[in-house]
C-alpha cells in the first residue's frame, strides 16, 4: 500500500437482543513513507564491471531501491514490466523492464534506445521520491559470462551436455572432456535487431530463440578457439540474455581454463572466468 493514513469504520451489533445495541470503532493506519532510495552502483550483471549495454542485464545496487525481495515476471504478451513493487528505473529518462526488486539490488535491462550514447544517468523512483542521479558508461558491447559468484573472477557457471539433452553443472568435481560440448550464459552483446523488443523474451511475440547475427561472437578456452555449435537467445529468457554452445577444444590440458568471450572488438577477459577440464 502506498505510504499515507488510512480511516476505516466498523460496526458491531448486538444479536438476539431486543431492543438491539450497535457501537461504532473507528480504525486509523498510519503507513509512513520509506526512506529515498539511494543508488552505490550500477553494473554489468554478469561482471559486475561498471558499464552498462544497451539491451543486456544491469544491476543497482543501494539502498531502500525496493520492497522486500521480488521477482518480477513476464506477462501474458511476453514482456517485463517497467513498475514493479512501486518501483520504477529510468535510464536517461527511458523506463527499464525489471527482472528483480530488493531494498538493496534490482535487476532490469537496459533499454535499446540508449544505442549509440555514451553514459547514461540511473534513477530509482519509489512511492514518487527519487533516488540521486546515477553516472555509468555506455558501451555498444560489455560481454560477460554469468559466474557462480558475483565477483566473478573464479570459475565460471557453464553445463556440460551430454547426449540426449542431458544438462550438468560444471565443476571440478564435474570437468567437461575434450571434444564435448558446454553451454554458456552471457550478457552484454548488444541490442537485437526487432524494434518494440525492449523487456521481451525469446519465444514470445514472434521473437524465437535464435542465432545472433548482429555482430561477430568467438570463444577461446584455455587459450584455444573454440567451435560454436550455436550463440544466439537463450529460450524462455529475456534477450539480454545470450546462450553459447561450444566444443571444448581438444588437445585442451586437464584443470581450470579460462573462459574469454568477444562480442565485436570486446572481451571479458576483466573477468577472469574459468571452466573445469578433465
Amino acid at each position: 500500500m502506498p505510504p499515507g493514513r488510512y480511516v476505516a469504520g466498523l460496526k458491531f451489533a448486538s444479536v438476539d437482543q431486543s431492543p438491539p445495541s450497535s457501537t461504532l470503532v473507528t480504525v486509523v493506519l498510519t503507513l509512513d513513507a520509506p526512506a529515498p532510495p539511494g543508488i552505490g552502483a550500477v553494473v554489468n550483471t554478469a561482471s559486475f564491471q561498471p558499464v552498462i549495454t544497451p539491451g543486456s542485464l544491469v544491476s543497482i545496487f543501494g539502498e531502500s531501491l525496493g520492497p522486500p525481495v521480488r521477482a518480477a515476471n513476464y506477462d501474458s504478451s511476453g514482456r517485463y514490466p517497467t513498475a514493479f513493487g512501486n518501483t520504477t528505473v529510468t535510464l536517461n529518462g527511458v523506463a527499464a523492464p525489471l527482472l528483480y526488486v530488493s531494498p538493496s539490488q534490482i535487476n532490469a535491462i537496459v533499454p535499446g534506445s540508449l544505442a549509440g550514447q555514451k553514459s547514461a544517468q540511473v534513477i530509482v523512483s519509489r512511492y514518487g521520491a527519487s533516488s540521486n542521479t546515477f553516472s555509468v558508461p555506455v558501451s555498444e558491447t560489455s560481454p560477460a559470462i554469468f559466474t557462480y559468484t558475483p565477483e566473478g573472477s573464479t570459475q565460471g557457471a557453464p553445463l556440460n551436455y551430454r547426449f540426449p539433452n542431458i544438462y550438468t553443472p560444471n565443476s571440478v568435481e564435474n570437468p567437461a572432456a575434450p571434444g564435448s560440448v558446454v553451454v554458456l550464459f552471457a550478457t552484454g552483446a548488444g541490442v537485437w535487431e526487432e524494434e518494440g523488443a525492449n523487456g521481451a523474451i525469446a519465444g514470445s511475440i514472434g521473437l524465437a530463440a535464435r542465432p545472433f547475427t548482429l555482430k561477430p561472437v568467438s570463444l577461446t578456452i584455455g587459450g584455444q578457439p573454440s567451435r560454436l555449435i550455436y550463440a544466439g537467445a537463450a529460450p524462455y529468457q529475456s534477450l539480454g540474455m545470450l546462450q553459447i554452445n561450444a566444443y571444448v577444444p581438444e588437445g585442451i590440458g586437464p584443470g581450470l581454463q579460462p573462459v574469454v568471450l568477444k562480442v565485436d572488438n570486446l572481451d571479458n577477459t576483466q573477468q577472469q572466468a574459468m571452466i573445469a577440464i578433465r
